[in-house]
């Protein structure tokens, strides 16, 4: 059998993307020059390799900017940094309608397909609020850290009655697309568990940090067949409502995939 070594990484919140730095004279010339005669202006800049897309990091007047172009050189995404006074009053009206007295920790403006979006980071009585707006101040999305004795207790008592008792390391409240939930994050066991459950305090999905021996064989056979030579970076145990599937994160020399099976090794998705 191939050694397959495990690195645990926790994804609470947020997703992995796999992007490696390269030299600039590593960079195609069209995505190179479509960067240049946009920005001609742009400083410390530096580059990854994102699958088939580079993202490129710099300043414009000492603000910092992250673009993502394709291998055309065709814009796919852009943050910018900003200042509280860049924000638009619309915008700022918007969140003062959810928190009345804050303080700034980022603000960006994310453009995507033609839209703008500000994505904004406030502190209020020692917590993050944290906001999605569009230029037109409409709220997009909201999310809101909170304390353990503000999660709702059904769900406490849910987790550590089917799961195990929860040592609860981070929980959040998120307003979006018209859906209000809870997201709790902890560890039962030593391992890493995530939750999602609505305000009716049913259980929307959890998902588990798997060790290698946790994997059911039926993928640990196909891993060892299909994919020789990579090492496993993660794996996790997806669950909602009655599907249950396993996500695996590989790596070999010059290649990274994210893997997803069912419970009997059965290849869903492929990226």
């Amino acid at each position: 059998m191939n050694k397959i070594v495990i690195i645990l990484v926790l994804s609470f919140f947020s997703t992995v993307a796999f992007a490696q730095r390269i030299e600039q004279n590593a960079v195609p010339a069209v995505v190179l020059n479509a960067f240049q005669l946009k920005y001609p202006s742009a400083e410390d800049v530096s580059w990854k390799k994102e699958k088939a897309n580079y993202l490129v990091y710099y300043k414009v007047n000492t603000k910092p900017h992250k673009l993502r172009m394709d291998y055309k050189g065709e814009s796919i995404d852009h943050f910018q940094d900003l200042f509280l006074s860049e924000i638009p009053r619309e915008v700022l009206t918007t969140i003062k309608g959810k928190i009345s007295n804050f303080d700034l920790k980022d603000a960006d403006l994310e453009e995507r397909n033609g839209v703008s979006t500000y994505v904004t980071k406030f502190n209020t009585n020692g917590s993050n609020s944290y906001f999605w707006v569009s230029e037109k101040g409409e709220l997009l999305k909201y999310r809101q850290e909170i304390r353990e004795d503000e999660i709702p207790s059904p769900i406490v008592s849910f987790i550590n009655s089917q799961y195990g008792k929860i040592k609860i390391e981070r929980a959040k409240y998120v307003e979006d697309n018209g859906t209000n939930n809870y997201i709790i994050g902890g560890k039962i066991n030593g391992k890493t568990n995530v939750f999602w459950f609505n305000t009716n305090n049913n259980m929307l999905k959890h998902t588990q940090d798997l060790k290698l021996s946790d994997i059911p064989e039926s993928i640990k056979k196909v891993l060892r067949v299909d994919y020789k030579g990579f090492e496993l970076r993660d794996a996790d145990m997806i669950h909602v409502k009655d599907s249950q599937t396993y996500t695996i994160r590989l790596k070999s020399t010059n290649e990274e995939v994210r893997v997803t099976f069912d419970k009997y090794g059965k290849t869903l998705e492929l990226n």
